[in-house]
């Protein structure tokens, strides 16, 4: 199999990725506005911000889970052209589910028990300045939560205690019908029709993120002059990328989108059309740039990329918890709430850096010894 060693810049992008969903569900917590909507008590300073199609600390979460999805297409469809055929799908899909299940069952359960210390002990009930109800409002089972572990979270996207963990069940089954497609379909010469095919199947679902992965990623290494473009070009691609993934559900209605209504037309509102367009525009821009692949690979992101999966299934629960409580004891101290959530912030992520470490130095490898392990079970 062909060295993948030229991707690297695909894990930078993830690292990059997950620090945008960090930010996004920390704005959620300290400057919900940002991500709910303005209301009568919203500043003028957070209300241009949240309007205007550079709010990526609003959409940021979904922008990313949209590039994460277009990311596993493309990194499978682009090993399945370097691989000569030599793939057995049946064991991928094997060894990709227990990589998931294992990572969501430990981090659900880390976060049962963090959130539920926190509680117990009264730490999410007294009278800070910044409050969440929303572990507070959550029956702490132990039994509901290993069904969520176990089952749920994976099957039909349920993650109380972990509320990210939702994406989990699409990156699965997502997986699956391109290992399946790639498998029965890959190499048909006509595959560019069923391309089509795909696309009108799955154009109202988080599916077809993995069918864009699917096409880009067999262009890439098929037909990689497709990605040579003039600069003139890839101005533009930004430039356009840019503005169709920041149309929010936000800023719907101002000056800056009030035009751009195409997508009611293919069934799907021009929210979702243009968030479809906007990553796809901002992924093959990504290929055809060796001064963004540059970026993406300096070392201090892919030092970060080491952790994006640590990142992102134990973020939410320190925020939610140890954040909190944080930030409110600085408010005591600073009486100024933006200084308090700024040194707030840098708190979280040096704790949150903590916690991905012990995470990885105790269950870093264990995925991939079991789902080896099932693998030569069943061989």
């Amino acid at each position: 199999m062909e060295n993948n060693k030229k991707l690297d810049f695909i894990s930078g992008f993830k690292g990059v990725l997950c620090i945008i969903v960090l930010i996004h569900h920390f704005m959620l917590v300290f400057y919900p506005d940002l991500v709910n909507g303005i209301t009568d008590t919203t500043t003028n300073t957070i209300k241009n911000i949240a309007l205007s199609p550079f709010n990526i600390f609003g959409y940021g979460g979904a922008l990313a889970v949209a590039f994460f999805f277009i990311i596993s297409g493309f990194l499978i469809t682009y090993i399945h052209y370097s691989s000569n055929n030599t793939i057995n799908y049946g064991k991928k899909i094997v060894k990709r589910f227990f990589n998931l299940l294992i990572p969501i069952t430990i981090s659900i359960i880390i976060s049962f028990y963090i959130a539920k210390i926190f509680r117990d002990t009264g730490f999410l009930n007294k009278e800070f300045y910044v409050r969440s109800s929303y572990y507070n409002n959550l029956s702490f089972n132990v039994i509901d939560m290993f069904k969520e572990a176990f089952y749920r979270s994976i099957g039909n996207g349920d993650a109380t205690y972990n509320p990210p963990l939702w994406t989990m069940k699409t990156e699965l089954f997502g997986s699956i019908l391109t290992f399946i497609f790639l498998h029965f379909f890959g190499n048909n010469k006509n595959r560019k029709y069923l391309y089509i095919v795909l696309i009108l199947i799955f154009f109202r679902t988080l599916y077809i993120y993995f069918i864009i992965g699917i096409i880009i990623g067999d262009l890439y290494k098929n037909k990689k002059e497709v990605f040579n473009f003039k600069i003139y070009t890839k101005i533009l691609l930004f430039i356009l990328s840019v503005y169709l993934c920041g149309h929010t559900y936000l800023n719907s209605q101002s000056d800056s989108y009030k035009y751009l209504k195409f997508g009611i037309e293919l069934s799907v509102d021009s929210v979702t059309f243009s968030r479809y367009l906007g990553s796809t525009l901002f992924f093959i821009l990504m290929l055809s740039s060796n001064f963004i692949k540059k970026v993406l690979t300096v070392k201090p992101i892919m030092y970060i990329s080491k952790f994006s999966l640590e990142i992102y299934i134990l973020h939410w629960v320190i925020l939610y918890t140890i954040s909190i409580y944080v930030v409110s004891r600085l408010y005591i101290i600073f009486n100024n709430y933006l200084i308090s959530v700024i040194i707030g912030l840098q708190i979280t992520i040096v704790i949150l850096y903590i916690f991905c470490l012990i995470y990885k130095k105790l269950f870093g490898k264990i995925s991939k010894k079991i789902s080896n392990n099932i693998v030569k079970i069943l061989d």
